[in-house]
């Protein structure tokens, strides 16, 4: 812990053999990430440009997916500085905020899933009514009630800390409440609801507190995305046409190096 002009420090100490592999987690995590922000903004971009897609299936995907963008903000830019850093620190108040940004990433997902669920009951079960049950005003109700209903900043911030070292890579509400001086009802809470109550090996406990962040995001455009047919012919439709833009410019560049050709008149 380091308390400089009334700031308070952690320390994360959830780091496995950093000295010999940073440089190798450092380019897993970016590459990672730049995966992430490319699949998901594509879909996300093809969902937007193309007004067919305007519905209620595809807007709850295109919600999905900039779920998964802000879930993978929360947490890479933190990680990535960590990884080339000599001090893995983070301040009390920085570590509340990107706690409470993953929790309000999962918690939205959750919500988001069972949206899209309901959606596609609605669809099959009951397709007469689809139109009056799920109108563009319930798509709007649903998406807030998605992104603001998962709220819970208040927990940890009136903790008294004894203890400033966090075994985590990243700040989660259960690991922060743990550093209270005194055990409170949210921590017993927390303790029987969450994975970190059960007694597991160190470096499976660190992949699996990781795992909801990178391999949700990577698979959500293809679940979601890709194997829906009218987004895929979208995105092949982009391809096709790049790919003809390319051939014409080619062809265009050939006309106009191509010498102009100018018929000989025989000579009397």
């Amino acid at each position: 812990m380091d308390n400089t002009d009334n700031i308070t420090y952690l320390m994360m100490e959830g780091h496995v053999d950093l000295e010999h592999y940073r440089y190798l987690y450092f380019l897993i995590a970016l590459t990672t990430n730049i995966m992430i922000i490319c699949f998901n903004t594509v879909i996300i971009s093809v969902i937007y440009k193309n007004k067919c897609l305007h519905e209620p299936m595809y807007i709850f995907t295109a919600a999905l997916l900039c779920n998964a963008l802000f879930g993978a903000t929360a947490l890479y830019p933190k990680l990535l500085i960590d990884l080339l850093s000599e001090k893995q620190i983070i301040s009390f108040e920085a570590c509340l905020l990107q706690a409470f940004c993953i929790y309000t990433y999962g918690a939205s997902e959750f919500t988001l899933l069972s949206v899209m669920a309901y959606d596609r009951y609605v669809s099959i079960c009951k397709p007469l009514h689809y139109a009056s049950l799920v109108k563009m005003s319930t798509v709007r109700n649903l998406l807030l009630l998605s992104w603001f209903l998962p709220c819970e900043v208040g927990i940890a911030v009136r903790l008294q800390l004894c203890k400033f070292k966090l075994n985590r890579i990243y700040c989660d509400n259960y690991s922060v409440v743990k550093l209270n001086c005194r055990e409170t009802f949210v921590n017993n809470l927390y303790g029987l609801i969450t994975l970190e109550s059960v007694q597991i090996p160190h470096i499976i406990d660190k992949n699996l507190s990781v795992s909801h962040s990178v391999i949700t995001p990577l698979i959500n455009p293809i679940i979601y995305g890709l194997k829906l047919q009218e987004i895929f012919n979208n995105i092949k439709g982009i391809n096709f046409i790049g790919k003809m833009g390319t051939k014409s410019s080619t062809y265009r560049s050939t006309l106009r190096v191509r010498p102009s050709y100018k018929p000989r008149l025989p000579v009397v």
